[in-house]
């Protein structure tokens, strides 16, 4: 079930989102659009690193292999990191190209899309933590946790940030990609913790009679 919801969560935020900027320009609505497409390039090898993770944490898990379980974790942190801050990069350097060439923006598209995916493509990095640990999550029973941090990043803590920074300083809307995917990140840290505390480092060893 947290599985399923968490794949309905991207519609629901686009819903969001697109009601929310709509009180701004549709212009803005545009610029949405626009980067929901070019964030895919960056987040499906992610979402690839975190399908694959979640087989392999589990089967280690369950052969009591701790250390591959944390190999593991770790290379898809550092991996999606990788991926993710090239992808923030092209985007920050290549914002006005993609714009221009792409999908043949006009001045007033530019000046808005521009800084807009610039502020986006800061969250890509903070993302990527998310994504990966989530995995640990789901493959070792926390699916809740999972389900929370999904939660966090699309809807709880996007979509009001998102208003009151389109009611406050609309030019700064695009920033509550990173402040959401930040707020969430914290949050996912401390449960991670606490998974590593009372799961991970149990791995492989005996019960107590």
């Amino acid at each position: 079930a947290p599985a399923v919801l968490i794949q309905s969560l991207s519609s629901l935020m686009s819903l969001g989102l697109n009601a929310i900027l709509t009180l701004w320009s549709e212009t803005g609505v545009w610029v949405l659009g626009v980067y929901f497409k070019l964030q895919s390039f960056v987040f499906m090898p992610v979402f690839s690193i975190n399908n694959g993770l979640i087989s392999i944490i589990s089967y280690n898990c369950g052969a009591g292999e701790r250390r591959r379980v944390t190999d593991a974790i770790r290379f898809g942190l550092i991996t999606a990191l990788a991926t993710a801050l090239t992808g923030a990069a092209v985007l920050w350097l290549c914002a006005s190209p993609l714009l221009s060439v792409c999908f043949h923006a006009g001045a007033q598209a530019m000046a808005l899309g521009v800084p807009s995916l610039r502020m986006t493509a800061l969250s890509f990095p903070i993302a990527a933590v998310c994504l990966i640990l989530s995995a640990a999550f789901q493959s070792l029973g926390r699916s809740s946790s999972s389900l929370l941090i999904a939660l966090l990043r699309q809807i709880i803590l996007l979509l009001p940030t998102a208003l009151v920074l389109v009611l406050l300083r609309p030019e700064w809307t695009f920033l509550a990609f990173p402040a959401a995917e930040a707020g969430a990140c914290v949050v996912t840290l401390l449960l991670y913790r606490g998974l590593y505390r009372t799961r991970i480092s149990s791995i492989g060893k005996p019960s107590p009679a």
